[in-house]
């Protein structure tokens, strides 16, 4: 995440000038997204100033962006601070066909998430809403298993979630960052994805050794939802450090 300090490393990565080249590897696309999708993790220290650096570095994108909270967030800076021209904090939007639904799966000051059982009622009646739109849903943290190492602190009771999902097979893609690693899952026909980190990759659980959190590049997943209800989605990296 951006932090107030723009100096500030984090394992020996500057996380501010690496979030600046996720940007610039963006705008190198042959042609910009429609919209952006921030899963959680916005600032490491969730200050003020933080989210100040992050609206800036998004107006200068003009592109739309949509944001929903991580471990390391706090809802209410947030919510102070960012919402403007450019960034929504909106649970729940149109995109074409699609429906985009964004969850917050944050228990304040844990590690892990937990969807409350408000969350899951309400989710339940945006899809019933919706039924006859293809869902996109996105929050921090993974609701499918990544290996034993971060099972404590992915989505606890990830359960309670695929129960109100397997309900409406319109839901064709579920997103998540917090893992810091790239990770494919199918259930049910569903999809479930994790996105890079725009700073350390994870290779291992994080608590591994440090030395394998650097490699390989941050970046940022590309989405292309279709008219016919189908996706296409791919990994985009930084090309130069």
């Amino acid at each position: 995440g951006t932090t107030a300090n723009c100096q500030e490393n984090y394992h020996n990565l500057n996380t501010y000038q690496s979030f600046k080249k996720v940007l610039s590897q963006l705008k190198k696309l042959p042609k910009q997204p429609d919209l952006l999708l921030l899963t959680g993790d916005l600032s490491q220290d969730a200050t003020p100033e933080s989210y100040q650096h992050l609206k800036t570095a998004i107006a200068s994108l003009e592109i739309p962006t949509y944001c929903l909270p991580g471990n390391h967030d706090n809802i209410a800076v947030m919510k102070d601070i960012l919402p403007s021209q450019w960034i929504s904090l909106e649970p729940s939007l149109k995109v074409g066909q699609w429906r985009i639904i964004l969850l917050d799966s944050v228990i304040m000051g844990e590690t892990k998430g937990q969807l409350s059982p408000h969350s899951l009622e309400w989710l339940d009646k945006e899809l019933q809403q919706h039924q006859h739109n293809p869902v996109l849903i996105a929050l921090h943290h993974p609701p499918f298993p990544i290996n034993e190492g971060w099972k404590p602190v992915i989505l606890q009771q990830p359960e309670d979630l695929l129960a109100v999902i397997n309900h409406y097979p319109q839901v064709k893609l579920v997103m998540a960052g917090h893992v810091h690693q790239v990770h494919n899952y199918e259930y049910q026909g569903v999809h479930f994805v994790t996105t890079p980190s725009t700073c350390i990759q994870f290779e291992q659980p994080p608590l591994n050794a440090p030395d394998t959190w650097q490699s390989p590049p941050p970046g940022f997943r590309l989405v292309e939802l279709k008219a016919d209800c189908s996706f296409e989605t791919s990994i985009k990296r930084v090309t130069s450090q």
